[in-house]
């Protein structure tokens, strides 16, 4: 059984269901890997036994950027990040 299962059957619920688009972009030689989730938008869960979207959850316009590089390569991605 997957760990997120076990954890949800021991008495945790899911209280949000978030949706994005994402974008992944990655350098030349992959030392370095960034991804970009935009249109998010959400809906409680706390409302329906079901997966559902009848209680959107107000969100403000975001974009959720995540960097990705090896130790070695942080002066690299801070560069990149920096411009």
């Amino acid at each position: 059984m997957p760990s997120w299962r076990a954890r949800i059957e021991h008495g945790l619920d899911p209280v949000q269901w978030i949706a994005y688009r994402r974008d992944y972009e990655v350098t030349a030689d992959g030392r370095v890997r960034i991804t970009l989730d935009r249109s998010l938008r959400a809906w409680d869960q706390r409302v329906c036994p079901r997966l559902s979207r009848a209680q959107p959850t107000p969100l403000p316009r975001l974009l959720v950027i995540e960097v990705k590089a090896h130790p070695d390569d942080h002066e690299l991605a801070r560069r990149m990040i920096t411009r």
